[in-house]
This record gives C-alpha cells, sequence and structure tokens, in this order.
C-alpha cells in the first residue's frame, strides 16, 4: 500500500482523543451500602455490566471514525483492482516519440511519423483530471520537460513536432523519463515509447543501469509493425577524400560509399558532386540488393578559400540521406621562404618557377635571416643552415608553421644536431658516402601519408616503384623521427612534430655531389606538395553527426587570439572565444544542428576550417527489429519487475488498455467506513443515553 498524502497520517494521534477523555471520566468513588438499597442493586447490577460494555464500544466506535477519516485524506493506493471500489490512481504518463529521420518513410498504412503523432494523440484522449503526461522527443532530450494536466497543449505540442535531423537515442530519454518519474506523486506511471523500432538504432547503452520501478510500465508502441510493403531506399553512407592537397584549378576526387537497403537492384542511377552550389561532376552507378556501392567523383576546383561539396542522389522513399557533404579550404597564397646563399640551386630554380598566383617565392640570405618578418611567411624551406639563424626558425616553428629542411652541402651533421637539440630532439646524425656501383635502394614510401597519396599508381606490391629512382651518392641519416621514405642505407625523408608545427627533414642535399635526387621526378612532386602539406592549410577539416559536440586544439599559427567566427551553412554567423590552455586554445563547438558545411573563420575573416555536419548513416537502415528483439532488448536495461507490454495495433488505444496496470485508490472505502462507523456511533450513543436515563 502506497500513500499520496503521506502527511495526512499523523492525523492518527488524533485517535487517542476518545481515549483520553474516557479515562479523564472514570472516577473512583467511595461506596456506602445501605440495607434499603442492596436489593436495588441486585436489580440494576446487569444493567450497569450492559452499560459500561457500550461505552467501551462507544470508545472503540469513534477512535475508527477519526482513523478511517484520516486514512481517507492520506489516499491510500494498492496495486491491481479493488473489488466493489473500483477506482484507478491517477497515472503519471511519459510519451517518448521517437522523430528521427527513419519514421520519415510511408508504408501502406501512411507516413509513419504521422501514424506515430495520431496514436499519441489518441492516447491523450483516454487521460483524465489527476492524470498528467510529458512529451518527450528522441532527438531532443537536451530539453528541460514537465508534467502537465494540460492534454490539449500536449496535443499541439505533438502536432508541432517535426522529423528531426539530430542524432536519436532510447538510452537518453530513459534517462529523462526516469527523472521525471522520480518527482511524480502518482503511483502509476505509464511510459510509451512510440517508434518504429529500427534494428539499427538498438544500440547497447553506455552504462549497465537499470531503468524505472515496478510500479511503472513501459509500453513499446510499435510503428510499421504490420506493414508488408518494401521500402526502397538508397543512402550514401560517407565520403573519403582522394586528393589531400587542394589548389585552385585543379581536380579532386572523392570515393563515394553508397547502400542499399531494399531486396531490389538499381541501375544507372546518378551520383552528383555540387561545389559551392555549382554542379561541378556526375557519375552513374549500379548497385546490387542490401549491398553497398563505392563510386569515384571528381571534379575541378574553381574558386578560392572554403569550399562547400554536396554530394546527392535521385530521391527515393528517405530523402534525408540521399545528401551528403564535405568541406575543404583552397588557399589563396601561399608565401614560401627560402633561407640559402644559392640562387642558381635546384631548390631555388624550382621554386622560383612556382612564383605566381598560387605561391609568392621570398628569397632569404642565411645572414640576414635577423631581419625578415617570418610571420608573414606560410612554410620555410631551408638549405643552407647557420648558427645564427637557428634562434629565428624556433621561434618561427612556435608560431605554428611549417619546416622544411637540407642538409648543407659541406656538413657533418653537428650543426644540424644542435639546432634539434634546441627544439629538444636528442638525435643522433650518420653522414654515409656511396660508390656508383653501391647507391640506396629505396625500400618503403609511405603512401597513405598526405604527401604521396594517390600520387602513385595503385599496386598490389608492398613496395614503391619509382620511374626514375634518385642515385644517391651522400646521406645524412637520422634514426628518430616518423620515416615517411625508408632507404636500405637509413631514413630519406624524416618527419618530425614540434609544438604541434610539422618538420620535414631530407637527408640528402638537392645538389647534384649529393646525387640525382634534383633531377628525378619525386623531387618537384616533394618540394610541391611539401608547401601546402606544411602551411597547415586543411588542418581543422572535420565530420561529425548533426547535434553532436566537437572540441579540438587550434594550431598555434591560428591562436594568435582566441576570437574566432563561424559561419553555418545558411551564411550566418557566431562570433566565438576560444579557452586558452597551456598547451594552445581550445575551441568547443555545441549545437550544431543544422546540416551542410560550416567554416570556421579567424578574426580577421579568414578561413581556417570546415565542419561538415551530416545525419547519422544508421537511420538509413530501414529494416525493423521484430517484436522478440524489441522486447529483448528494451528488457536488458529495465527493472526485472518493471512491466512491458508490446502494442502494434495503434488505430485504437483504450484507457482500459493501460489502466488494467494502474493501482487503485481507497479513500471511497476508508470514507464509506467512516460513514457507517459515524451511524453505528449514534445509535450506540443515543441507546446508552436512554439506559442512563431510567437508571437514574
Amino acid at each position: 500500500m502506497h500513500f499520496l498524502n503521506p502527511w495526512y497520517l499523523l492525523g492518527l494521534v488524533l485517535a487517542s482523543i476518545p481515549v483520553v477523555i474516557h479515562l479523564l471520566f472514570i472516577r473512583k468513588n467511595k461506596t456506602i451500602e445501605f440495607s434499603s438499597l442492596r436489593f436495588l442493586k441486585e436489580l440494576q447490577k446487569t444493567q450497569i455490566r450492559r452499560l459500561k460494555l457500550k461505552q467501551i464500544l462507544l470508545l472503540v466506535l469513534r477512535t475508527l471514525i477519526i482513523v478511517f477519516l484520516t486514512l481517507s485524506f492520506a489516499r491510500p493506493v494498492v496495486r491491481g483492482d479493488f473489488p466493489f471500489f473500483r477506482n484507478y490512481s491517477n497515472i503519471s504518463a511519459v510519451i517518448i516519440l521517437d522523430n528521427s529521420i527513419s519514421m520519415d518513410v510511408s508504408d501502406e498504412f501512411g507516413n509513419r511519423y504521422r501514424q506515430g503523432k495520431n496514436f499519441a494523440s489518441l492516447l491523450l484522449d483516454n487521460f483524465r483530471e489527476g492524470d498528467n503526461v510529458c512529451l518527450i522527443k528522441t532527438t531532443e532530450v537536451s530539453q528541460n520537460p514537465s508534467f502537465t494536466s494540460d492534454f490539449q497543449y500536449v496535443k499541439e505540442e505533438i502536432a508541432r513536432a517535426n522529423i528531426s535531423v539530430l542524432q536519436s537515442s532510447y538510452e537518453n530519454a530513459f534517462r529523462l523519463a526516469q527523472k521525471l518519474l522520480n518527482e511524480s506523486r502518482n503511483l502509476s506511471r505509464e511510459i510509451f515509447v512510440i517508434s518504429d523500432f529500427q534494428k539499427s538504432a538498438l544500440k547497447e547503452f553506455s552504462d549497465s543501469v537499470r531503468f524505472f520501478d515496478p510500479q511503472t510500465t513501459l509500453n513499446l508502441v510499435h510503428i510499421g509493425a504490420k506493414s508488408v510493403l518494401p521500402i526502397d531506399n538508397i543512402s550514401i553512407d560517407s565520403v573519403v577524400p582522394l586528393t589531400r592537397i587542394y589548389e585552385p584549378d585543379k581536380k579532386v576526387e572523392f570515393e563515394v560509399f553508397l547502400s542499399n537497403s531494399s531486396n531490389k537492384s538499381y541501375e544507372n542511377q546518378v551520383l552528383s558532386l555540387f561545389m559551392n552550389g555549382e554542379r561541378i561532376a556526375q557519375r552513374l552507378f549500379n548497385i546490387q540488393p542490401k549491398g553497398r556501392q563505392q563510386v569515384i567523383i571528381a571534379g575541378s576546383v574553381k574558386t578560392k578559400g572554403a569550399v562547400r561539396c554536396l554530394f546527392e542522389i535521385e530521391n527515393d522513399a528517405l530523402e534525408y540521406d540521399n545528401k551528403r557533404w564535405f568541406g575543404f579550404i583552397v588557399p589563396d597564397i601561399l608565401k614560401v621562404g627560402l633561407v640559402s646563399d644559392n640562387k642558381s640551386g635546384f631548390l631555388y630554380r624550382f621554386l622560383q618557377s612556382l612564383d605566381g598566383e598560387k605561391i609568392q617565392l621570398r628569397f632569404i640570405p642565411p645572414n640576414q635571416i635577423s631581419t625578415v618578418n617570418l610571420a608573414d611567411l606560410s612554410v620555410l624551406f631551408v638549405e643552407n643552415l647557420q648558427v645564427d639563424d637557428i634562434s629565428a626558425i624556433r621561434d618561427f616553428l612556435s608560431s605554428g608553421k611549417g619546416l622544411f629542411i637540407f642538409p648543407s652541402v659541406s656538413t657533418d651533421g653537428q650543426l644540424l644536431k644542435s639546432f634539434f637539440s634546441n627544439l629538444g630532439f636528442n638525435l643522433d646524425f650518420s653522414y654515409k658516402t656511396f660508390l656508383s656501383n653501391n647507391n640506396p635502394v629505396f625500400t618503403f614510401i609511405d603512401k597513405e601519408h598526405p604527401l604521396f597519396f594517390n600520387v602513385f599508381a595503385p599496386s598490389k606490391e608492398k613496395t614503391i616503384v619509382i620511374p626514375d629512382p634518385p642515385k644517391i651518392s651522400n646521406l645524412l641519416t637520422v634514426s628518430s623521427g616518423v620515416a615517411l621514405i625508408q632507404t636500405n642505407a637509413g631514413q630519406f625523408l624524416t618527419e618530425f612534430n614540434y609544438q604541434g608545427s610539422k618538420i620535414l627533414f631530407c637527408s640528402a642535399a638537392p645538389d647534384l655531389k649529393w646525387g640525382s635526387f634534383p633531377l628525378t621526378s619525386l623531387f618537384p612532386v616533394l618540394i610541391y606538395r611539401s608547401i601546402f602539406y606544411l602551411s597547415e592549410v586543411n588542418e581543422l577539416n572535420f565530420s561529425l553527426i548533426c547535434g553532436n559536440t566537437l572540441s579540438f586544439n587550434l594550431p598555434a599559427s591560428f591562436s594568435r587570439t582566441n576570437l574566432y567566427k563561424l559561419e553555418d551553412p545558411l551564411g550566418n554567423l557566431q562570433q566565438l572565444q576560444s579557452i586558452q590552455l597551456p598547451s594552445g586554445n581550445l575551441l568547443e563547438l555545441r549545437d550544431l544542428a543544422v546540416v551542410g558545411t560550416y567554416v570556421l573563420r579567424s578574426g580577421d575573416d579568414l578561413p581556417i576550417g570546415t565542419i561538415s555536419v551530416n545525419i547519422d548513416h544508421g537511420e538509413s537502415m530501414l529494416d525493423l527489429a521484430s517484436k522478440r528483439q524489441v522486447i529483448e532488448f528494451f528488457q536488458k536495461h529495465i527493472n526485472s519487475k518493471t512491466k512491458v507490454n508490446y502494442i502494434d495495433e495503434t488505430k485504437n488505444i483504450r484507457s482500459s488498455d493501460f489502466r488494467n496496470y494502474s493501482g487503485s485508490e481507497l479513500w471511497k472505502l476508508f470514507l464509506f467506513l467512516a460513514i457507517v462507523t459515524s451511524i453505528a456511533e449514534m445509535f450506540v450513543a443515543r441507546t446508552t443515553k436512554n439506559e442512563i436515563t431510567e437508571l437514574k
């Protein structure tokens, strides 16, 4: 038994009043017997005994009146039906409405989301005065809902509810429902989960907490359970860029992954690529039933700055998953500095040939580096390192910029060792020379690294075949760092990271005295792609599911201020302020609720990154779970004594369908007992009064 107004039980103290009054009126008088009264005493002895019994009965009846009235005001409730008093307790009901993307498909019964909303409206018609209801949407559990008895308001809220592109979560909805029910005063509690219960949506909860108590009933309303109509749907699941270096007027290539959740094949379907709203390319593809397909599509970049790419297929049963977004940054002008004293060298001549609209070169003699504002440069190449240059180059790296360093033509490695030691790297360099008949052989190139990604022709062999491998005469190798190119004599190209800045070290000087490396096809590819890689363009390109939070550290080159701007897919600007930490600036982005590509801009309005927000591709998997699978899944996450009710008939709902599992209030029973006891008390009191009068 449970009391809805337990504080009224304090009224039971009043039940002692009749007892106290009875004790106060009991008097012990001294008895003096007269011989003339002995006969009268014998005559009335029986009547006096009966009178005392009636007084005790009156005491009991009056005490019971107070007890019954107190219990009636305390509103006791028991679980289930109570014979003769079929008055069920009020209900606190939580309606969990699945408004995820998968609910927006249609079957032979109509749009499934509309079916769910209709069921919720019919459900509200069965609530009565004293009940309270709360609506929770599975994609918007960050809200702060509360119970209400205004059922018309809840109906209007359901009517206004739309499909959301945010990620859906039964677990988060349950946590919010648990919090609401813990604050409810009604003993009977009902939860209605209205969903299509996709197999892909039945994800394990993050912990082993079991929800709800034995007074709660979990009603699983399965939308679409009785549908036999096949749902035909193709979705774009993900996009992987095959191009890592983005340039104006150059092609970019993408690998697009598609899924077919239907039981039929599709042929000659069209995949389109848009850049900044303009259609750039189209590809035809075929896809098998329940199959996946990879499609390569490419297009030329026509603009600089932020590029928003949209991949789109033709409309089908579910439109939301027919689009996928991806973003990247095309640099405007990259300023490259070259520290060298050799204007006739291969490195200078190649960089000079690049000088133009995309790349601007600045030649810096070693003895003048301290007079140059290196902060204006994007990348620094060092061909001839001097002792006096070490401090300026370290400051350049500390600002988040990239460095490509070669050994000097005449070197024994001590100066480079001192330079790296100044940066905190304890490196050992080994100078090696080779005869013409014993040149080092390239044994490994990291093809997945941005410098070489998609540069070499696809090959099943693990070894890299270079069309014109260089003949190397000298190497200054190092054993530490990340090897990007490896030879059988040691590392040829090594990468280091200094406080977030990238350093590339080539073990061969760009001079014919060290070999034919400057004359091979690898040299211009390496130098050209290094400019873009080291400039940190596209370091801040992210992809995430709509509604998720993104936290990341900004490179030092973007951390000169803690003020930034975020441009959403609709063109609206939002001011952002990063958190300044010893390791750099931390930026946290919340509530990214619009599908598309966001552009992150620096304080001076330059694009520095993109955030592509897409839907959860799991919503495209439209296979529904069976009754057994649905029940077993939720039983794992609720109290073992919580009752589960499965509902697949959604056209009608009656109060008895869920009130059968509610409690019954007994206040009317105790009120009835109080009335009956009062009548009995009045009857006994009247007869007792008459007998006392006769005795007198």
